[in-house]
């Protein structure tokens, strides 16, 4: 014989959907909030240097503006855009040594043989600035010097 229902046993049998869907939801909930806000960082980032960016161009523009209503001498420097060759020198030392650093640690720790990689890519790409700045050197070591 079937033992009979009663009202809190069956209130205990519906409310078990209810709390495993409310443990659900919040798993849910944070598997759709996490990477959310990890993107929306990034967006917020890459937006604030794109601004940061615009703004130091307005100024300049504005500055530059002035001047020539003022009648004043402009600098060729402020006219031309800024070259700083160095800065490829330090990119490629700085992506060597982390594509070599990268390439060690997913090389020693991953399953995969082949994930050591990623690093290697960055390393090579710090060797394509290295190599730039060297061009960039040898191209200006060959560059007359301007007439005074």
């Amino acid at each position: 014989m079937r033992s009979p229902i009663t009202v809190p046993a069956l209130a205990t049998a519906l409310a078990a959907p209810a709390r495993a869907a409310a443990g659900d939801l919040g798993q849910s909930a944070v598997a759709i909030l996490v990477p959310l806000i990890v993107f929306l960082s990034v967006v917020a980032i890459v937006g604030a240097s794109l601004y940061a960016a615009y703004r130091t161009s307005l100024v300049k523009h504005e500055t530059i503006r002035l001047a020539i209503e003022k009648g004043a001498q402009l600098p060729l420097e402020l006219l031309q855009p800024a070259q700083r060759p160095e800065s490829d020198l330090r990119r490629g030392v700085v992506l060597v040594f982390l594509g070599g650093g990268l390439a060690l640690l997913l090389g020693s720790v991953a399953r995969h043989p082949g994930v050591w990689a990623v690093g290697a890519m960055v390393g090579l790409l710090g060797v394509g600035f290295l190599v730039a700045w060297a061009l960039q050197r040898k191209l200006e070591a060959r560059r007359p010097p301007p007439a005074a």
